[in-house]
């Protein structure tokens, strides 16, 4: 009767989490002789009058692998559980074949472990074998265990940080990607994470919004690297140069309006008024400005309009 065993790979990444694998082995009925197991097909049999013959003498432990520079650096790793010491022959599609030659003699409970370069991509099928499951010499002809290892990537990738609304934003970020935009910052690897903050004002802007983030938290941008990514710190005008409200109306449109001031020594109008036990200035604009009143005041500078709130 067909029996199979599953041994997950896990594939925890240093630099970035990749995708799960699986290792299946499949065992074949009785025949009365061994099956001489490879990589691409690790099979055993139940020889007759003995019982099931099974992988009793490794077990594999997750994969791993880290981003060296764009390289991935993949580090397998297996458990001697045979209860006596045992040589090993480490296969790996692509990067090592078996030869017959041991790679480790582990005593019982020993770990052995093989680290080699990758490529992004890539994909890499590992088999450790023994010679006849730990109890006996000759060829290496017995799978005792391995993984799968796959969804490496350590490829480098591009941040571009632009502004609108306001050019030649300061851009800082906590992880050292800050600029002045528009701006690149190149070669991050898979999973580099990245806060960017962009400044509440700007140029006579006011910051509005960010896009192109994963998260935003108030004026911090969140990214974490997987692809080349673009995101945009937007900026808008100033409402009456960030006036405030203190009960100076006008009555405007069939409708009562607030009248934007800032605090006495702004130096941005010399029409004042006293409210609140303080004295303020009284904002005023472009008459062209979007939020401009009908009133308008005569100024050395020329003609103003006073300012509304929303």
């Amino acid at each position: 009767m067909k029996k199979g065993f599953i041994v997950p790979a896990i594939i925890l990444a240093g630099a970035a989490l990749a995708a799960s694998a699986v290792f299946v082995f499949s065992e074949l009925g009785s025949d009365g002789q061994d099956f001489l197991a490879s990589s691409q097909n690790p099979q055993w049999v139940e020889k007759a009058g003995e019982g099931l013959i099974a992988p009793a003498c490794a077990s594999s432990n997750p994969s791993t692998y880290v981003c060296d520079g764009t390289t991935p650096k993949v580090t397998i790793s297996f458990v001697n559980e045979s209860g006596t010491m045992c040589n090993y022959d480490l296969e790996i599609t692509g990067i090592k074949a078996r030869d017959n030659i041991e790679d480790f003699t582990l005593q019982a409970g020993g770990v052995g472990s093989w680290t080699f370069s990758g490529v992004n991509g890539g994909s890499y099928l590992w088999s450790v074998f023994s010679q006849d499951h730990c109890n006996g010499t000759g060829n290496y002809d017995f799978v005792e265990t391995g993984g799968l290892v796959e969804g490496l990537n350590c490829a480098a990738y591009t941040l571009t940080v632009n502004s609108s609304g306001a050019s030649g934003v300061a851009i800082t970020s906590s992880t050292g990607h800050g600029g002045t935009t528009n701006y690149s910052r190149t070669g991050l690897t898979s999973g580099t994470a990245v806060s960017l903050t962009a400044p509440a004002t700007s140029g006579g802007m006011n910051f509005s919004s960010w896009t192109g983030c994963d998260s935003v938290s108030g004026n911090t941008c969140n990214v974490t690297m997987n692809a080349d990514r673009t995101v945009t710190a937007n900026y808008v005008a100033q409402i009456c140069g960030n006036g405030v409200d203190v009960g100076l109306r006008i009555y405007e449109n069939n409708a009562v309006r607030k009248i934007a001031v800032v605090p006495d020594g702004a130096g941005i109008s010399k029409l004042k008024i006293q409210a609140r036990g303080s004295a303020w200035e009284v904002v005023t604009v472009d008459p062209s400005d979007p939020n401009a009143s009908k009133m308008r005041i005569q100024t050395p500078a020329g003609i103003r309009a006073l300012c509304l709130l929303p």
